[in-house]
């Protein structure tokens, strides 16, 4: 099955098999994936790890596709290899000494040393090896909550909606605006000023249609605890903004 044509570094991991079939597949994963493709070059202490290394560097020479030294781990130590066989028997669903060729045959993919590296690999494998990491330039800072737009209706912002639906509420519970009680007033708008500074408005409005739609088709709400975690939240920082206050 051909790889993903998404963005981002393409590893072919060529096989011992008809030489016609690795070229034409090196070939394909090239067209396809011009300057951000490479063979995978995997040694792991095995006999025909030379032929291995000779193939690869065939595919190379004819694709015009860089190595890469390639490690394959599967486990963070070799003292983990018995965990790893274990874990490859429940896979497979077969007692461990049925497991034959589904185990690897030996304990080296694990993370290798760079100086052990250093003794399988040329050079210029493991230089690339950087290379393709100063490519890796995500942060998990970059990763935030992404919630639907459909929550918003049009001409509204989620904190004018959040607003909206709050006054609909209070409406219902209080009647016209004026016979809400100043203490309530006053903790709407201070929970209000809370979400609006931790830009939690999308999150409040998903919660309101879940909750919308449960009550549609009437099916029973889990109750205090959706949300029970950022209601502590924001409950702790109205708490601390009171203290500060008094």
């Amino acid at each position: 099955m051909p790889p993903d044509r998404k963005s981002g570094p393409i590893r072919l991991r060529p096989r011992f098999r008809a030489d016609d079939a690795a070229l034409a597949a090196a070939r394909w994963v090239a067209a396809v994936f011009p300057g951000r493709a490479w063979i995978a070059v995997e040694l792991f202490a095995r006999a025909g790890d030379r032929a291995r290394l000779a193939h690869c560097a065939a595919l190379a020479h004819a694709t015009g596709l860089p190595q890469v030294a390639a490690g394959d781990v599967h486990m963070h130590v070799r003292a983990r290899r018995t965990l790893q066989d274990t874990l490859t028997a429940i896979r497979v669903k077969r007692p461990l000494a049925e497991c034959g060729y589904a185990l690897h045959p030996n304990g080296e993919r694990h993370l290798r040393s760079r100086a052990r590296l250093a003794s399988i690999y040329p050079p210029e494998l493991l230089a690339e090896t950087v290379a393709i990491a100063q490519r890796c330039t995500f942060s998990l800072d970059e990763l935030r909550y992404e919630y639907p737009e459909e929550i918003v209706p049009p001409g509204h912002t989620p904190a004018s909606h959040l607003r909206k639906l709050t006054e609909e509420g209070l409406a219902r519970r209080y009647g016209p605006a004026t016979r809400c009680p100043p203490d309530v007033r006053e903790l709407i708008e201070h929970e209000l000023a809370l979400i609006a500074e931790l830009s939690y408005e999308p999150y409040f409005l998903t919660v309101h249609d879940i909750v919308a739609f449960a009550r549609s088709r009437r099916h029973p709400l889990p109750g205090p605890r959706l949300g029970g975690q950022l209601g502590r939240l924001l409950r702790a920082r109205h708490h601390r903004s009171r203290s500060r206050r008094g």
